[in-house]
């Protein structure tokens, strides 16, 4: 896999709600919220998964797999 593509896959977790599950850690160690589609200005990913009609908010928590060294994303 290419170093610049990112593979994302999506679930739904309620009907209001998406988990986002990332290749590789997108922000290691870090967690940000973005409530916003302009808190998310700077941020590249953040910016394309504001463009799903739906999205409204996304939540990036520090805590992710050391096993598959994936993120998890959630977006409502």
């Amino acid at each position: 896999m290419s170093e610049n593509k990112i593979s994302i896959t999506g679930e739904p977790i309620t009907d209001a709600m998406c988990r986002f599950t990332v290749d590789r850690p997108v922000y290691p160690d870090k967690s940000f919220a973005f409530l916003s589609k302009e808190a998310a200005e700077g941020s590249p990913l953040a910016q394309r998964l504001f463009e799903i009609d739906g999205v409204t908010r996304i939540v990036t928590p520090s805590i992710r797999s050391r096993s598959t060294n994936r993120q998890v994303l959630s977006g409502r």
